[in-house]
This record gives C-alpha cells, structure tokens and sequence, in this order.
C-alpha cells in the first residue's frame, strides 16, 4: 500500500503509524510498504502503534566517478546524490595530504543504488613533537617509576607516537645511573623530539 493509504488506513482502525525508509527493492516503487512491525491478521489493542517499513524505490544503476583528492564533506554530499552508502576509513600511516582527503576507494564505475563504497582517508601529515624531560622527572634507584612517570608525560605529549620501553642493567661500556636512560635510549633528559607514526625506544637503566 501507498503511505498515504495506510496513515488513513490505521487512522479509521484507531492504531497509529510510523514510517522508517528501508532498502531499495527491484520491483517496488518508492514510499510503498515493504515490511511491518505486526503481521497481517494480528488482533492488536486500539492505539498500538505499528512501524512501516517503506521501499526508498526500485533499484537503479549509478556511475560512481572517481572521488580520490575530495574531501570527506563532498564524497558524504557525491555519495547522497548517487543513492549510494560511504563508508570511511582512515590509512594506518601519515601522508602529505591534508586530512580527511580521499587517498582511495573500493569502487568506481556502474553500481546498484544502495551499494556501500568505502573511502580511504589521509590521517594528515605527520605532527612533530618537542618536549624537554628535567632530571627530576626520573626517580634515582627506581626504574620502575621513572618508567611509569615517564610514559605518562609521553602518551599526554606526543599522540600517535608509539614508545616502546625496556629496561638496561649497567656494563663496563655503557655505565648509567639506575632510574635514567641508558646512552642509546631515543629519549633522553634534555631537549627530545619525535614525530607522529615512528618508534622510540625508551630504555631506562635497571639493577
């Protein structure tokens, strides 16, 4: 049935009536129900509300243009004009294109309304960070806290660094203080400086 015929429909039964826009169908037009909530024939008390599922309309064909370089906004705005779902996802490294830019998607060309295109998405440039750690942000004779201390000023710091930390008894060629860093730490007391999608090793001198 038409929209309008049911509203007048589950007006004279006393019932009321919800409409939620469902898939696209190959024979049935839009707007014209395809699903409800109650079956045919159900005995049901006055003022139930039953929720209609209507056709959003008979499945055409679209050409999906090649959408790498737009912007999140103008696929969303591309994607809604075609009848089509875009789904996002963003690239696991950094790039040189400014953020949320469409670095690639699964499909171009002719495709059913209704088809789900996924869009991979530019994280933006890399970030570089620069921070100094003082002396008395290690704790001398306990590597465990400096390490705890530590990785917390970093995860504030840096986001979308990764710092992977490790301990270092001292040797005859690499003498430390327990609680600091070790000489070939990536991070050190002093002036430090890291950039976004990098390792760091953080290694702290341990007994």
């Amino acid at each position: 049935m038409k929209k309008s015929d049911i509203q007048n429909k589950c007006t004279a039964l006393n019932l009321s009536c919800s409409f939620k826009t469902g898939s696209y169908t190959e024979k049935t037009a839009k707007d014209i129900a395809i699903s409800q909530s109650k079956n045919a024939n159900t005995t049901v008390s006055e003022g139930t509300n039953l929720t209609i599922t209507l056709s959003a309309g008979i499945i055409q064909k679209v050409s999906v243009p090649n959408l790498v370089g737009k912007t999140k906004s103008q696929i969303e705005s591309q994607c809604k004009s075609l009848g089509i779902v875009c789904k996002f996802t963003y690239s696991s490294s950094y790039s040189d294109k400014t953020k949320d830019t469409c670095l690639s998607q699964s499909k171009t060309g002719t495709v059913n309304q209704g088809s789900t295109i996924t869009f991979t998405l530019s994280k933006g440039p890399a970030k570089t960070y620069s921070f100094g750690i003082q002396n008395d942000q290690c704790t001398w004779g306990n590597p465990q806290k400096t390490k705890s201390d530590i990785e917390a000023l970093l995860k504030k710091a840096c986001p979308g660094v990764t710092f992977k930390y490790s301990y270092q008894k001292p040797t005859a060629e690499n003498q430390c203080k327990i609680g600091y860093f070790v000489k070939n730490s990536d991070i050190q007391v002093g002036s430090n400086k890291v950039t976004q999608g990098k390792t760091y090793n953080v290694i702290i001198c341990s007994n």
